[in-house]
């Protein structure tokens, strides 16, 4: 939301200091507006169709500036693949083929000058989604009536009709019951949003629904049909094919180094202590353990 007081990290290069700027490439968000501030060199608009290759060029291209302290480049070309065919078929395998193919001589040109500092990451795993493990919405609802907000590894509900704040509780409450009492806890779990597991950090905005159900063991839900083979949304806590990669190279980092286990909140925090500018970065909970493990300056 970038009416509050969260600070991105591309923004929060440039408050730092007037001489840094923030430079991305296709990456999602980048080009709103935060309390006035905007990223110094952006896209307004995400253009999905752009290979890896078009991105990395134009990512070396602001490599090349003086200006620019911060890149950031999201490419899109194995999410899109393992979305429509599925994570595990070769045409995927061929793309991830591809994309290192390509990463190999960009990172030994941005690494050459001994200065610079790369991290690779991912915001997700990938599953195979099994025709066996899809549920309709006759068994998910049977008649009850229903507002269905998302769909996938998390759908979200509203009651089909409810009058202000205090009915919409409510009538919640009672869904919820409803639909407890046909819940497959194998497959699924129901939810009123106050009562979400705390680990998901998934209670508290009042944009999320009243009512999220929870699927499990990579089952799932689509109000209507997509031509997907492939999907992620499952709860990285419990399902493993849900975790990401995280690889760091450069002069701020310790070598042939491996870390047990990294959260995607610890990201943030080592952006931060990268850069040098956590003064300016907003308040976070990433582990500042990983910092000992991860950054040579940190004590």
């Amino acid at each position: 939301n970038p009416k509050n007081n969260l600070v991105p990290i591309y923004i929060a290069n440039q408050i730092h200091n007037d001489s840094h700027h923030s430079a991305t490439v296709d990456w999602p968000g980048s080009g709103v507006d935060y309390n006035g501030r905007t990223t110094y060199s952006f896209k307004k608009d995400y253009i999905h169709s752009l290979p890896a290759s078009v991105r990395l060029n134009e990512a070396l291209a602001h490599y090349n500036s003086d200006l620019i302290n911060l890149i950031m480049v999201y490419l899109d070309d194995i999410d899109l693949m393992a979305h429509l065919l599925g994570p595990e078929t070769l045409e995927v395998k061929q793309k991830l083929k591809e994309v290192d193919a390509l990463l190999g001589p960009f990172l030994t040109t941005v690494l050459s000058n001994g200065q610079t500092d790369v991290m690779i990451v991912s915001d997700h795993g990938f599953r195979t989604l099994e025709a066996g493990k899809k549920i309709s919405s006759h068994d998910l609802f049977k008649d009850l009536e229903v507002n269905v907000i998302g769909d996938g590894a998390i759908v979200s509900l509203y009651p089909n009709e409810f009058n202000g704040l205090e009915d919409l509780h409510k009538k919640s409450e009672i869904l919820a019951v409803e639909l407890t009492k046909i819940e497959q806890p194998d497959k699924y779990k129901v939810y009123l949003k106050e009562d979400l597991p705390t680990y998901l950090h998934y209670s508290d905005s009042d944009r999320i629904p009243p009512i999220v159900i929870i699927m499990k063991n990579g089952y799932y839900y689509y109000k209507k049909e997509r031509k997907r083979q492939g999907d992620h949304g499952w709860s990285v806590q419990t399902d493993t094919k849900m975790r990401a990669i995280f690889i760091a190279i450069g002069p701020s980092f310790y070598s042939g180094k491996t870390i047990e286990c990294l959260h995607m909140t610890d990201i943030y925090m080592i952006a931060c202590h990268v850069l040098k500018i956590q003064d300016s970065c907003h308040p976070n909970n990433g582990n500042p353990q990983i910092l000992r493990k991860m950054i040579k300056s940190y004590k």
